[in-house]
């Protein structure tokens, strides 16, 4: 008999109480049972994929300065005359004045929408993959439209044939829009400590291919502007940069809204009056994320 308060964790016991009020622990079936020690581990996170919608509108820029909104470049910024004395087949020039050169380019508004999935890869840094819609947008000075076709060189190997041409001069404000579907690829990643309204830097690079557009070319030769989408690069590689603010303090389903800029590493064009030309933005960005909690 075992007698005491001595317990064995490792084996298997019976109680008895004897008479004398003395406690007395009786082994019974004596068997020894070896468990084995388990480590402990920390537990790991899990992260869901959760899904989100984005929305941007701003100012969208064709030039071929850097950045093309905030840089001091004017390529094709500039509207060129030449006195009429100086071209003899200028008879009837207005003002004495005659258009040699196509018009300004300016930025125009652009937007951007799309839908994307996210996932953390660690608590401070997430990935996201999405599908933007996004339309870039400019305006030019030009005349009145000719029902006639025209067949331009552009100073270049390529003929270009349109069914339509405009002339030079300012009496019409024509925007060129520019359609895109655009596969970006990014990172969130949270700065700072601050947990009641954390600030992101979000960075990223995109693929895109140009759906569509109504964007004019212009001939040098004849001072005539036409279209012919098939001078443009249609798939563009572009970088994108920003500052996303939470509007929902550290809820895991953010509201995010802030600054968003990006950029095309491609020209716009191998030819033409974009061949000097980049993509450009930049707007405010709203971001909204779902999921659970």
């Amino acid at each position: 008999k075992i007698v005491g308060p001595f317990l064995n964790p490792y084996i298997k016991i019976g109680v008895e109480i004897k008479a004398n009020n003395l406690l007395a622990i009786q082994a019974k079936n004596y068997s020894v049972e070896i468990l084995p020690i388990k480590k402990v581990t920390p537990l790991q996170q899990k992260y869901q994929w959760k899904i989100g919608i984005n929305f941007s509108v701003g100012a969208s820029s064709t030039q071929n300065s850097y950045l093309g909104i905030v840089g001091s470049g004017n390529g094709n910024a500039s509207v060129a005359y030449t006195s009429a004395g100086q071209v003899p087949s200028c008879t009837t020039c207005a003002n004495n004045r005659f258009y040699n050169s196509h018009s300004a380019i300016k930025p125009a508004v652009g937007l951007v929408l799309g839908i994307f999935v996210q996932k953390n890869i660690s608590p401070k840094i997430a990935f996201s993959i999405g599908l933007n819609y996004k339309m870039y947008n400019s305006v030019m000075m030009i005349g009145s439209k000719v029902d006639s076709a025209i067949i331009a060189n552009n100073n270049s190997s390529y003929l270009s044939q349109s069914d339509f041409f405009y002339r030079t001069g300012s009496s019409t404000r024509y925007k060129n829009h520019f359609h895109f579907l655009e596969i970006p690829l990014a990172l969130n990643i949270k700065l700072g400590k601050q947990n009641k309204h954390p600030l992101y830097l979000n960075t990223g690079i995109s693929i895109a291919q140009l759906i569509a557009t109504n964007a004019l070319q212009f001939d040098t030769a004849s001072t005539k502007y036409y279209s012919n989408n098939s001078l443009f690069n249609k798939t563009q590689i572009g970088i994108s940069a920003g500052l996303l603010f939470s509007l929902s303090g550290n809820s895991k389903n953010a509201f995010l809204v802030g600054p968003d800029i990006h950029f095309s590493l491609n020209r716009m064009a191998a030819t033409g009056l974009y061949q000097s030309s980049n993509y450009s933005y930049f707007g405010i960005q709203v971001k909204k994320i779902f999921g659970k909690k």
